[in-house]
């Protein structure tokens, strides 16, 4: 199973998005933003309901390191 360099757990509140000057905006609890473009965002979405998906079936999640 793929772990992360992180040093905290996972986060158990959701992100907020909001769309400024034509970008997705993230903001997760802990303070982090980004911003995404709307086709990254869109397939970003896709991702991670594909992967809650696995997750609710049972299946093992891979997530390719970053870099």
């Amino acid at each position: 199973m793929w772990r992360s360099a992180v040093t905290h757990g996972p986060i158990d509140e959701p992100l907020t998005a909001e769309l400024l000057e034509g970008e997705v905006v993230v903001t997760e609890p802990n303070g982090f933003n980004g911003s995404l473009t709307m086709d990254a965002a869109r397939r970003s979405a896709e991702n991670l309901l594909r992967a809650v998906e696995q997750a609710e079936s049972g299946q093992d999640v891979y997530q390719k390191p970053l870099g």
